[in-house]
């Protein structure tokens, strides 16, 4: 059993899945959301939702997990409202164009489209977004398990502005009260529950993650990989993304000892980064599954960098268009970017 926790500053919730787990993952965010998502098969599911105790969706309850997924996301579903003019404030923008979104909604419907098995756990408005969010998750093959739809409430939305490159910066909710009824519905960075995130075993972190979180330079992280993953002593991984500037790794292994490195950006010409990290986290976890999980992947450092490479191919490929959902590619696009590494790129 593998699993991933994002945690950001927007709802929080807290999940168990599996009684007999056997890897814990988890990923920062200081993105407008908080969500997790879980790896690897498991048939108990036990989820507990902090928030208003009246609504009987909320309460904790333990369900079967349907089928048999590889993957099990559970978190957020929403809608980005992405500015149609770059370059702009929020308050200079005139339009803005909806796309369906939300981190563990990014993943689940990147890996089913890279084609993993993906169950997805979610809480949607009453109302016909949360219709339209259904329909995006079961038209990528996704399947809906347990969704919570609590009456009157709408789905959240989110404004989403961009510099001139594409670039994406989240800048406030949109529809007032999606919010209420959720405990905790902004969350002070500096309260993050960094103690539960050293527990896990395979950590993603993006570049704003590193200093706010952690108080270490992107230069560092990437010149020693390993300065990073001495932050948590529990885990096989740790893997962080920044943008442009390429990833880097480091890996443990028992057996095979240490492996750590970095992968440049592809260049692909940027429309919108809105769920490139998303996108990276879901390539990785399909990499990571077709090893045979992550003990099995920390102990050879040839399928780590290509699942680091995999994984950036697709977040590249999801930049080329607008929308974290729609701009996710299938696998066919991303392994033709990744053999082109072989041939352009100095990744090797």
């Amino acid at each position: 059993m593998s699993s991933l926790a994002n945690h950001g500053l927007a709802a929080r919730s807290a999940h168990r899945l599996g009684r007999n787990g056997q890897a814990r993952c988890a990923t920062a965010s200081l993105r407008p959301s908080c969500s997790g998502i879980a790896g690897a098969r498991g048939r108990e599911a036990r989820l507990r939702v902090l928030g208003d105790a009246s609504h009987a969706a909320h309460q904790t309850s333990t369900t079967k997990v349907p089928g048999d997924s590889k993957v099990i996301c559970v978190g957020e579903a929403l809608f980005d409202l992405i500015a149609d003019q770059k370059g702009l404030p929020r308050d200079k923008v005139t339009s803005w164009t909806p796309h369906a979104g939300g981190a563990p909604c990014n993943v689940a419907t990147a890996a089913a489209r890279l084609g993993l098995d993906v169950t997805f756990v979610t809480a949607l408005g009453d109302d016909e977004w949360g219709e339209q969010l259904m329909a995006v998750c079961r038209d990528r093959g996704v399947r809906l398990h347990a969704v919570q739809r609590p009456a009157g409430r709408p789905t959240r939305d989110v404004y989403v502005v961009r510099d001139s490159t594409g670039d994406r910066e989240f800048a406030g909710f949109g529809l007032p009260g999606t919010g209420e009824g959720y405990a905790d519905a902004f969350i002070d960075p500096e309260g993050l529950p960094l103690g539960e995130l050293r527990t896990a075993d395979l950590i993603k972190l993006s570049d704003a993650d590193l200093e706010a979180l952690l108080g270490i330079k992107l230069a560092l992280a990437f010149v020693k990989p390993g300065a990073v993953a001495e932050r948590f002593p529990n885990a096989r991984g740790v893997l962080i993304t920044a943008g442009s500037e390429g990833a880097a790794y480091c890996f443990h292994s028992p057996t095979k000892g240490e492996h750590s490195g970095v992968v440049p950006a592809f260049d692909v010409g940027v429309t919108d980064t809105t769920g490139a990290g998303d996108a990276f986290t879901a390539g990785f976890i399909v990499k990571m599954v077709e090893a045979g999980g992550l003990d099995a992947l920390a102990a050879n450092p040839q399928l780590i960098k290509e699942a680091v490479v995999f994984a950036s191919a697709a977040g590249a490929s999801t930049c080329t268009r607008s929308g974290a959902i729609e701009g996710q590619p299938t696998r066919e696009l991303v392994q033709d970017l990744y053999e082109t590494s072989k041939k352009w790129y100095n990744f090797w």
